[in-house]
Order: structure tokens, then C-alpha cells, then sequence
């Protein structure tokens, strides 16, 4: 009998135990059902969240290309200009180089030209001198000294090639031209006592008592 009653308090025990295994079994399986339905709860404003950075980086990606792409056409324009430069480069050196030549071509005939009526190293005047020299460079003006110098605009720093006129003070009439070729020097045919000589710019207005003006063509 007393075998009997431990048994049947060991069964109740065994039955109270495995009843609250179940009740906390219950209660945490009810727990986990509680956290996976919290997720769900809040998954659609994450994926809302994660959609809208995705269309920012979509944004931001368009912006980048159409950076890139005006930073392309930035980079072709200048590329244009850089090639344009260097043409009009190689035009400018290879007319300086024209110019150079002819200019190293008149000094040959410096003391040997006479000055008379003529546009040719047989003989020229001052006007007939630089006619030539213009002509060598495919520029064809007219003899005359005014003729070559009014209506172009002045050159306050002149440059080799370029023409150097004289006029009297308040005239508007120009009396003499030359071919100015660096250092405030000049070759023209003077007179008919020189002929073609090489003379400072400034001793020959001041001889003359006018005004030396500078243009280029």
C-alpha cells in the first residue's frame, strides 16, 4: 500500500513536471510565433525604406552620368581648341619663318639698292621698298606711302614686318614708309644720297621733325 502511494506521488510529480515542460514549451513556441510575427508586422515600411534608397541611388547615378557626360563634351571641346591652337600655331610660325626670310633678304640690300622710282631691288623708293617687301609675302598694296599706311590700325609694340610711317605734325599725309625689323630699327630707301640703309627709327623722325606711327599687315 505505501509501495503504491509513493508510486502514485511519483506519477503525479512526473505528470506536474512534464505539464509545466509543456507550458513553458507553450509559452516560449508562443513567444517565437509572437517574434516572427513582429517582423512581418514592420517588413513593409523597411521595404518601403529600402525601395526609396534604391530610387535615390538610381537618381544619383543619372546625375553622375550626365556629369560625366558634360565633362566629356568639356574635355572634346577643349580638345578641339587645343588642335585649333595648334594649327594656327603652325600657320604663325610658318609665316614668321616667310617673314624672317624676307626680311633676312632685304638686308642684302642694304648700301646697294639705289633709291629711284621703281618697286624692285634694281631700284625703289621708300614706298617701292616696302611694296616689294609686302609683295614677297603675297600682299599687294599700292605705291604709296599714305596709301600704305592710313586706314590700318596703329601697333603701339611693333613687331619685325611690320611698316613704320612718318608724317609732319598735324598732317595728315604721310611722307615716308619703311620696313621695321626689331630693336627700333628699320631698313628704307632713304634718298638718292643713301639709297637703302638700315637707321634707327627714332634718329630719322628726329631728323625730319615728325611723327613715327607703326602698322601691320
Amino acid at each position: 500500500m505505501v509501495y503504491n502511494c509513493i508510486m502514485d506521488l511519483n506519477n503525479l510529480a512526473t505528470s506536474m513536471v512534464a505539464f509545466t515542460v509543456l507550458g513553458l514549451s507553450g509559452a516560449s513556441a508562443s513567444t517565437k510565433v509572437d517574434e516572427q510575427t513582429m517582423p512581418e508586422n514592420i517588413a513593409e515600411p523597411t521595404i518601403s525604406i529600402l525601395e526609396m534608397n534604391l530610387t535615390g541611388i538610381s537618381e544619383i547615378d543619372i546625375l553622375i552620368a550626365d556629369y560625366e557626360g558634360r565633362l566629356e563634351l568639356e574635355r572634346q571641346q577643349q580638345e578641339t581648341l587645343r588642335v585649333q591652337e595648334w594649327a594656327e600655331a603652325d600657320v604663325f610660325a610658318e609665316k614668321q619663318m616667310e617673314l624672317d626670310g624676307v626680311i633676312a633678304e632685304l638686308f642684302t640690300y642694304v648700301g646697294k639698292t639705289p633709291y629711284g622710282f621703281g618697286s624692285t631691288p634694281r631700284a625703289w623708293d621708300c614706298s617701292g621698298l616696302t611694296k616689294w617687301f609686302l609683295s614677297q609675302r603675297g600682299i599687294e598694296v599700292v605705291h604709296s606711302a599714305t596709301a600704305q599706311i592710313i586706314g590700318k590700325a596703329f601697333r603701339y609694340a611693333p613687331l619685325p614686318g611690320d611698316l613704320v610711317g612718318f608724317t609732319k605734325y598735324g598732317s595728315s599725309e604721310y611722307f615716308h614708309v619703311g620696313v621695321y625689323i626689331g630693336g627700333g630699327m628699320m631698313i628704307h630707301s632713304a634718298n638718292t644720297n643713301s639709297g637703302t640703309v638700315f637707321q634707327s627709327v627714332s634718329q630719322f623722325a628726329d631728323s625730319e621733325n615728325s611723327l613715327a606711327v607703326f602698322v601691320r599687315y
